[in-house]
């Protein structure tokens, strides 16, 4: 059994759109674990009328977390969005890897035998936050599989194709936008890839043998 976090966003719902569109695993094998309610989501919905099973779950309740991965072998670790818990240059264990900590532990605990995570293409050691906070969970993920505990995948997602306005200086609305002239650096090409297909890379991922890509980390981006 696989179970899947973040399926009511958009990078994990676009991996469960692609799980169930290309028939890359069977229904039956998919748990979802969710905070929102199938009549509060259309992802969610349309799953549960195919037979996924949805388990209640929360990044900051560890317990109900326990108690939705039982019996799965298997989980897809969507980062937290939650990106302000990452400001004021949050010390370790207290940025977004506290909720990712939580899910993990709470995974081992339950039997999990192997955590796909994702984590942020092209990333390094960085003083941004947002890449702090994955690069913290990559090394714990790393730290429970020296320790035997569990193995794991970390599945480095591009930049969406979709998220363009953040990098064009928060440009949202082409009509409604006062400014005549945005200025943005100009200083490096930006690799993008639309969450499409980066759902269905990721779906391919997590449809493959474990051991294919076991204690690996993936990139996926677009061709620039």
């Amino acid at each position: 059994m696989l179970a899947l976090t973040g399926c009511s966003g958009k990078i994990g719902g676009a991996v469960l759109h692609s799980l169930l569109q290309h028939s890359i695993l069977p229904p039956s094998s998919l748990v979802i674990c969710t905070t929102s309610s199938p009549s509060s989501h259309p992802n969610l919905a349309e799953a549960q009328s195919k037979g996924i099973q949805i388990r209640s779950s929360n990044y900051d309740d560890r317990a109900s977390m326990l108690s939705a991965f039982q019996g799965c072998t298997s989980l897809f670790l969507v980062s937290s969005p939650q990106i302000a818990l990452d400001f004021n240059n949050a010390p370790h264990g207290e940025g977004r890897e506290k909720q990712h900590f939580n899910a993990i532990d709470a995974a081992v605990e339950a039997g999990v035998k192997h955590i796909y995570y994702t984590s942020l293409a092209f990333g390094s050691e960085s003083v941004a936050a947002v890449m702090r906070a994955h690069l913290r969970t990559e090394a714990y993920l790393k730290q429970l599989h020296e320790q035997g505990k569990v193995d794991f995948t970390i599945i480095r997602e591009g930049l969406y194709n979709e998220s363009w306005p953040l990098y064009f200086g928060y440009y949202y609305d082409l009509k409604k936008d006062e400014r005549s002239e945005v200025v943005i650096a100009g200083d490096g090409p930006v690799s993008w890839t639309s969450i499409s297909d980066l759902g269905l890379v990721t779906a391919m991922v997590l449809g493959a043998p474990r051991e294919e890509y076991a204690g690996k980390g993936e990139g996926e981006e677009g061709g620039g």
